[in-house]
């Protein structure tokens, strides 16, 4: 018997020498499923010898594991003349397993009798370990998603549902097979289906992440809850996608609280605007009733100065004169608290403000203050930015008008104003400039740095410095309402530094909806 089959082979060999060139091994078979020729890949492969693979003898480098149920498969396919095909791990011959896939074909007679199998062992072990590790992955995901509170899914490159985690028919009601493919529609609250299948058709045509909300039916109780829907596409090398990725959160609570903090807002921004109207309209009355009074009171002190100041001596005119000084300082106070109030109030909407161009025309403003202290302001280079342009010429002359009223007896006043980028992680473009305001004036303690930007806070009395005390305080009120800051670093005697940071893109501060207030400071003929 085995001479026969090491004759069978030997004739085999010549017959089949074009196998020995195909980079891959081929093998023959008798139609009975005895083995009698094998090319010299499988040689070089498992290391043995022609005669030890003769009759069954190629079954030897089959893994153990899979050893009986391969040679089993074979004998049913050869002796039903069917295609074979097995996988299963061939020894090599350094003791390694690796996959192959065993296949073979009956070649038949005339008649319709098999004569022979040819067949092929194509090595498959690098795509079998990555099917199990892909595999694994899917079992892992698989695993993470029926773990987690949200709903999971997957689908395929065209958008159907493949996979739907248990969390889908726990929540639905719906099984999860059902809901496969475009069956997950039906469980979306009747207003949203159309909107949401066209906006995920034309992400899965973008290929691109997409996000968006939509009602979806609760089973335990009927009732339809926003979700946030998160879908990823998954790409191979090529950048094709082979499937989507996604997610379904219940935001139902945090959405009817947004709407309910959204209402109140509403409520609050509403009611804000009637109380600054109010605020607006009480302003314009003070403004008239305040200063009509003192109008009066300054009218007739002026009358009385010129028709009976011979007759009341020199302490009646030390009196006349502190009430035409009072008036005028309470005029000058109720003036700044109308300015005060009216930052916000009154405020313009930003516009793009050249500060180079608002400097000099400031500096002109001034120009008399400057003449009379023997001073000088020097301003740099300054930017443009967007601000409401009425508010930065106030800005600006209240802190070089400080500057120059501030200085030591004994030198006039030198004021320097420059303005410096500020960089924060794009180094690119600045986010915000800052405003420098330096004097060489009398200066303050910096423990009273809080202090100085508060309502009616002096820091020197009236008969060495004039003025009401709410300059800086409407400085900062300007400031803020341009998403700024103000601060100042200080040491007595030796000057200030007023630093204001403004920045490149603020939050436009809401302005006046009632820009109708009364003109204040009308005529009048004091009678």
């Amino acid at each position: 018997m085995t001479a026969d089959l090491q004759s069978d082979s030997e004739a085999s060999d010549a017959r089949y020498a074009f196998a020995e060139t195909i980079p891959q091994i081929v093998w023959v078979a008798m139609p009975d499923g005895r083995h009698v020729y094998f090319n010299r890949m499988w040689h070089e492969y498992t290391g043995m010898s022609r005669q030890e693979v003769l009759g069954d003898g190629w079954s030897l480098p089959i893994h153990p594991d899979d050893r009986d149920r391969s040679i089993k498969h074979w004998r049913a396919a050869a002796s039903q003349a069917k295609l074979y095909e097995a996988e299963h791990r061939f020894r090599r011959a350094d003791g390694a397993y690796r996959w192959f896939l065993r296949r073979a074909q009956p070649q038949c007679d005339d008649k319709g009798a098999v004569a022979l199998w040819v067949g092929i062992c194509a090595d498959i072990d690098d795509q079998k370990r990555m099917q199990m590790q892909l595999g694994q992955i899917e079992r892992r995901f698989q695993m993470l998603s029926e773990s987690i509170p949200q709903i999971v899914w997957t689908t395929t490159p065209e958008g159907a549902a493949t996979y739907l985690n248990h969390r889908w028919a726990e929540y639905t009601g719906a099984p999860s097979e059902q809901s496969l493919g475009w069956g997950w529609v039906d469980q979306l609250h009747p207003d949203d289906r159309e909107s949401c299948v066209r906006i995920w058709k034309e992400a899965v045509k973008s290929l691109q992440p997409t996000e968006f909300e939509y009602r979806l039916h609760r089973g335990s109780d009927g009732s339809y809850r926003w979700h946030l829907v998160r879908g990823l596409p998954i790409l191979d090398d090529d950048g094709a996608v082979t499937q989507w990725i996604g997610t379904c959160t219940d935001i139902d609570d945090q959405k009817r609280q947004a709407e309910l903090l959204e209402r109140l807002v509403l409520e609050q921004t509403s009611e804000l605007r009637r109380s600054n109207f109010d605020l607006e309209q009480f302003a314009s009355v003070a403004s008239h009733d305040l200063q009509e009074p003192l109008r009066k009171i300054q009218a007739f002190s002026d009358r009385l100065q010129v028709k009976c100041g011979p007759a009341l001596g020199d302490q009646g005119k030390e009196y006349l004169e502190r009430i035409v000084t009072a008036v005028s300082r309470m005029r000058s106070l109720i003036n700044d608290l109308l300015a005060f109030s009216r930052v916000t109030l009154k405020g313009q909407p930003f516009a793009k403000v050249d500060l180079q161009t608002l400097s000099g025309e400031v500096l002109s403003d001034l120009e008399v203050l400057i003449q009379q202290g023997g001073g000088s302001v020097v301003v740099g280079p300054m930017p443009t930015i967007h601000a409401d342009p009425l508010q930065m010429r106030q800005l600006f002359q209240n802190l070089i008008g400080n500057a120059l009223k501030f200085h030591r007896p004994d030198a006039p006043p030198v004021v320097r104003v420059s303005a410096y980028e500020v960089f924060g992680d794009d180094k690119s473009k600045p986010f915000a400039y800052e405003l420098r305001f330096t004097d060489e004036g009398i200066g303050f303690e910096e423990v009273y740095l809080d202090r100085i930007f508060q309502v009616f806070q002096r820091l020197h009395g009236r008969t060495e410095y004039d003025g009401t005390g709410m300059g800086l305080a409407i400085c900062r009120k300007i400031v803020e309402r341009h998403s700024g800051t103000i601060t100042a670093t200080s040491e007595p005697g030796k000057g200030s530094t007023f630093a204001v940071t403004l920045p490149v893109h603020p939050v436009n501060q809401e302005f006046s909806l009632h820009d109708t207030h009364a003109q204040a400071d009308h005529d009048s003929d004091g009678r």
